[in-house]
């Protein structure tokens, strides 16, 4: 799925969720890290954030296929 389907796949309540998830990323305190410590925390939080995602759209697509 493109990022586009994914997110229309996704109800309003997950999309604001998963906006706030982003920003919290990012406002994230990283003092004391190194710049690669940051990156690596970035990615994982940005990857469970991906999963979260995909698998909302995944689920949305079964149950529409279900129907």
């Amino acid at each position: 799925m493109t990022p586009e389907e994914i997110v229309s796949r996704i109800h309003p309540k997950d999309r604001t969720q998963a906006l706030a998830a982003f920003v919290a990323i990012n406002r994230m305190d990283y003092v004391g890290m190194s710049e690669i410590e940051r990156h690596i925390v970035r990615l994982s939080h940005y990857t469970q954030l991906h999963d979260f995602l995909l698998a909302k759209a995944n689920a949305s697509v079964v149950k529409d296929q279900a129907e």
